[in-house]
C-alpha cells in the first residue's frame, strides 16, 4: 500500500469514526435515562393506577413510565405531566401521594368519577401549572392554593364542593390565565370576589352557578385579556357595569339566570369580537341599539327579559348568526326580512312578543335551519313557501298569530319535524296526503283554524305521533279507522268539527290514550265497548253528537277524571260503578 493511499484512508476513517461515536453516546445516554427513572416515581404511578382504576394496558410494571405509560410525560428523569382526562377513573384522589412527584407541572383528571375531598397536601405540588379536576364527584372544601404560585390553569368546575371559596389565596396565583370553579352550587354564598379582578392575565373566567350574589364590580374592567366570561346561574344584582365594555377581546359573555337590571350599557358596541352573548332570564330592559354593531355574533340569546323596541335591521346582515333566541320580551315591529339569509341559520325563537308583519322568508335559505318558534305574536300573511323544502326542520311553531291562507303542501310532510304547531290562526284548506312522510312527527297541533276536508288516511302511518289536536276546525267525513295504528297516541282532540259516521271500534287499540275528546261533531252509532279497554284513559268527552244505544258496561272499568256523554240519543241503564272514580 502506498503512503499516499494510507494517508487518505486514515483521514476518511477519522471522519467516519466521530459521527459513529457520537451516535453511540446518544444511544447510551438515552438508554441510561430509561434505566435511571426514579423507582419511587414508578411506584407512585402504580399506586395511582390501583387507587383510581387506571385500565390502560400500558400501565404495567414491565413498562417504563416516561416512554410507555399512556398519558404520562417526563422532563429529564421525572414525571412532569399526567393527563388521564375522560378515562372512566373512579376512587379517592390522594394528593399526599401525587404531590411526591416533585416535578409535576400538569395534572389533568377531568371528566371522570373521582370522589372525596381535595386535601391540603395539594399545596405540596408547588410546581403545578395546570390543574384540571373538572366534572368529577369531589366534595368538601376547596383548599387554600396560595402555594401554587406557578398555576396557569385551575379548573375545579362541575363538582360537589361545599363551604367557602378561599378567594384570598388568588392573590398568590397571579399567573392564572384560566380560572374555572363554576357549577358548584353547594358552595357558600358570597359576593363577587374582588380578588378575581386582580388576575390581569385571565383569558377565561368561569364562575357560573357557584352561589355568587350582589353586583358585578366595576373592577371587572381590569380583566382586559378576557376572551370568555361566564357568570350565569347566580344571584347577581344591579346593572351590567359599564366597565365591562373595556373587555374588547371578549368572544363569549354569559350572564343568564341572574337578577340583573337596567339596560345594555353604552359602549357595549365596542365588544366587536363577541360571538356568543346570553343575557337570558334577567330583568334587563331598554332597546337593542348597542347590539347592532356586533357583526361577529353567532349566538344571541336574551329571552325572559323586558327588552323593548324593534329588532335592528342590521341583524339581517350578520354573516355568522346561527342562533337567535329572544322570546318573552316586549319587542315589536317586523323582524328583518333578510334575517338568517346570509348564514348557516339554525334556530330562531321570537315567541311571546308583539311582532307584526310577515315571517322572514329566507331563514332556511342555506338549508341548515332546525328550529323555528314564532308563536304568540301578531304575524300576518301566509307561511312562506320556502319552508316547505326546509327538510332540516325539527320544530315549526307559529301558533297564536294572525296568519292566513293555505299551508304550503310540503310543510305537512317534512321528514324530521317533531312538532308542527299551527294552532290559533286563520289557516284554511286541507291536510295534504304527503303528511304520511312526516315520520318523526310526535305532535300535530292544528286546532282553532279553518281547515276542512277529511283527515287523510296517511295520518295512520305516523307511528311516533303522541298528540293530535285538531279541534275547532271544519273537518268532515269519518274518523280514519287506521288511527288505531297510532300506538303512542296519548291525546286525540277532534271536538267541534263536522265528523260523521261511527266511532271506529279500533280506537280501543290505542292503549296509551289518555285524553279523548270527540264532542260537538255528527258522530252516530253506538259507543264502542273497546273504549273500556283503554287502561290510561282519564278524560272522555263524547257529548253533543248523535250517538245511540246503551252505554257499554266496559266503561265502568275506566279510572276517569271526566266523563261527558251528554246531548246524545243514548238509552238504557247507566252501568254500575260508572262514576266510581269520577
Amino acid at each position: 500500500m502506498s503512503p499516499k493511499y494510507y494517508f487518505f484512508r486514515r483521514i476518511y476513517d477519522r471522519k467516519t469514526f466521530m459521527p459513529i461515536l457520537l451516535f453511540y453516546l446518544v444511544v447510551l445516554f438515552l438508554s441510561e435515562s430509561v434505566i435511571l427513572i426514579r423507582c419511587d416515581e414508578v411506584q407512585i404511578l402504580l399506586e395511582l393506577k390501583k387507587s383510581l382504576g387506571v385500565s390502560d394496558e400500558s400501565w404495567t410494571p414491565s413498562n417504563t413510565p416516561c416512554q410507555q405509560f399512556a398519558g404520562v410525560t417526563c422532563t429529564t428523569k421525572s414525571v412532569s405531566a399526567i393527563d388521564l382526562k375522560n378515562k372512566s377513573l373512579s376512587g379517592y384522589l390522594s394528593f399526599d401521594t401525587i404531590c411526591q412527584l416533585s416535578s409535576l407541572q400538569k395534572l389533568s383528571l377531568g371528566d371522570n368519577d373521582l370522589s372525596g375531598p381535595i386535601t391540603p397536601s395539594l399545596n405540596n405540588c408547588t410546581k403545578l401549572q395546570h390543574l384540571d379536576l373538572a366534572s368529577n364527584s369531589l366534595i368538601g372544601h376547596i383548599p387554600d392554593f396560595s402555594s401554587l404560585t406557578d398555576l396557569r390553569v385551575l379548573n375545579l368546575s362541575d363538582n360537589a364542593f361545599t363551604g367557602p371559596v378561599p378567594w384570598a389565596s388568588l392573590s398568590q396565583t397571579t399567573k392564572l390565565t384560566y380560572f374555572l370553579i363554576g357549577d358548584n352550587p353547594l358552595l357558600d354564598t358570597s359576593l363577587f370576589p374582588e380578588e378575581v379582578t386582580s388576575l390581569l392575565g385571565l383569558t377565561t373566567l368561569y364562575l357560573s352557578n357557584c352561589s355568587l350574589q350582589g353586583p358585578i364590580p366595576p373592577s371587572i374592567g381590569n380583566l382586559t385579556e378576557l376572551v370568555n366570561l361566564e357568570l350565569s346561574g347566580n344571584s347577581l344584582t344591579g346593572p351590567i357595569p359599564q366597565e365591562i365594555t373595556k373587555l374588547t377581546k371578549l368572544s363569549q359573555l354569559e350572564l343568564w339566570e341572574n337578577q340583573l337590571t337596567g339596560t345594555i350599557p353604552p359602549g357595549f358596541r365596542n365588544l366587536t369580537d363577541l360571538a356568543k352573548l346570553d343575557f337570558s332570564s334577567n330583568n334587563l330592559g331598554g332597546d337593542l341599539t348597542e347590539l347592532k354593531y356586533l357583526t361577529k355574533l353567532q349566538s344571541l340569546q336574551f329571552f325572559y327579559n323586558q327588552f323593548s323596541g324593534e329588532v335592528p335591521v342590521e341583524f339581517g346582515d350578520f354573516d355568522n348568526l346561527v342562533t337567535l333566541s329572544i322570546y318573552s320580551n316586549m319587542l315589536y315591529g317586523q323582524l328583518p326580512q333578510n334575517l338568517g339569509s346570509k348564514s348557516d341559520f339554525d334556530t330562531i325563537d321570537a315567541s311571546t312578543n308583539s311582532f307584526t308583519g310577515p315571517i322572514p322568508p329566507n331563514m332556511c335559505r342555506l338549508g341548515k335551519m332546525t328550529y323555528m318558534a314564532l308563536l304568540e305574536n301578531q304575524f300576518t300573511g301566509e307561511i312562506p313557501a320556502s319552508y316547505a323544502s326546509c327538510t332540516t326542520l325539527t320544530r315549526f311553531r307559529v301558533s297564536n298569530n294572525s296568519l292566513t291562507g293555505k299551508v304550503p303542501p310540503g310543510l305537512w310532510g317534512l321528514p324530521q319535524v317533531d312538532i308542527l304547531d299551527l294552532e290559533m290562526n286563520g289557516f284554511e284548506g286541507i291536510i295534504t296526503p304527503n303528511i304520511g312522510r312526516a315520520a318523526s312527527l310526535t305532535r300535530l297541533l292544528i286546532a282553532n283554524n279553518r281547515f276542512s276536508g277529511q283527515l287523510p288516511p296517511q295520518i295512520s302511518v305516523l307511528d311516533s305521533l303522541v298528540q293530535l289536536r285538531a279541534q275547532n276546525n271544519r273537518f268532515s267525513g269519518v274518523i280514519p279507522p287506521g288511527i288505531s295504528n297510532l300506538k303512542r297516541l296519548t291525546m286525540l282532540y277532534l271536538q267541534r268539527n263536522l265528523f260523521s259516521g261511527p266511532i271506529t271500534d279500533s280506537l280501543g287499540l290505542c292503549t296509551w290514550l289518555n285524553n279523548l275528546n270527540l264532542a260537538g261533531n255528527r258522530l252516530s252509532g253506538g259507543i264502542p265497548s273497546s273504549l273500556g279497554l283503554l287502561p290510561s284513559l282519564n278524560f272522555l268527552n263524547l257529548s253533543n253528537n248523535q250517538l245511540s244505544g246503551q252505554i257499554p258496561q266496559s266503561l265502568s272499568s275506566l279510572k276517569l277524571n271526566l266523563l261527558d256523554l251528554s246531548n246524545n240519543d243514548l238509552t238504557g241503564q247507566i252501568p254500575n260503578n260508572l262514576f266510581a272514580f269520577a
